[in-house]
């Protein structure tokens, strides 16, 4: 289930029907999944997958007034999100579901979700979201071209541990989930169509 303010939407795992597996057999089901998706390993996982765009929700985007905070353009201070989660979730939800399976849970929670639109010259400097380790972030490229800024991800302990990382290229329909203590950031971007929804999730037993 996920909450905004205070209406709850549950989502489970279905268990004996799937619209990629018409005989309902879960192994067959699980693996074209996996083939699917591209997974990244650094001391944890992180997954991403290439999704269906969907134009209501790049239309809704576009539509936001955005708050300019000097690196990007964001509505992560506006109260009420419920209709960018009503577009966001139904594009999102089997493949988050498929990733709690791998790790071991069995339904997902939506905390927050905003919309951040990108200028040439801006950016988002290097953070974390959450140190829990059921709680997960991600992000998802609404809109992009080939100019577009990577997304990059270094290992948990980076600086002062490790220095490896690994960059997402921006590809419009493509979701990167990822769990919220991996320090990442997005590099200097050069172009004015970097459009994306991020936010933070839990993942539940």
């Amino acid at each position: 289930r996920f909450r905004l303010g205070t209406r709850f939407i549950q989502v489970r795992r279905q268990q004996k029907k799937c619209s990629y597996c018409h005989e309902g057999k879960r192994k067959n089901c699980l693996q074209a999944w996996f083939n699917r998706m591209k997974t990244e390993q650094f001391i944890t996982a992180f997954h991403h997958e290439d999704l269906e765009p969907n134009i209501e929700l790049e239309n809704h985007c576009k539509e936001k007034n955005l708050e300019d905070v000097k690196e990007h353009n964001t509505s992560f201070f506006e109260e009420n999100q419920e209709q960018l989660a009503k577009l966001f979730i139904p594009v999102v939800k089997d493949f988050w579901k498929e990733v709690g399976i791998m790790h071991g849970y069995t339904s997902f929670r939506l905390k927050h979700l905003w919309i951040q639109q990108y200028n040439p010259g801006h950016s988002h400097r290097l953070h974390i979201h959450s140190p829990l380790k059921n709680e997960w972030s991600f992000v998802y490229y609404v809109d992009c071209n080939e100019d577009s800024a990577n997304t990059v991800f270094y290992n948990f302990g980076y600086p002062y541990v490790d220095h490896h990382h690994f960059k997402i290229k921006p590809k419009k329909g493509r979701c990167v989930l990822f769990p919220g203590a991996l320090p990442h950031e997005a590099e200097p971007n050069v172009e004015n169509s970097r459009l994306v929804v991020s936010g933070n999730m839990a993942f539940d037993k």
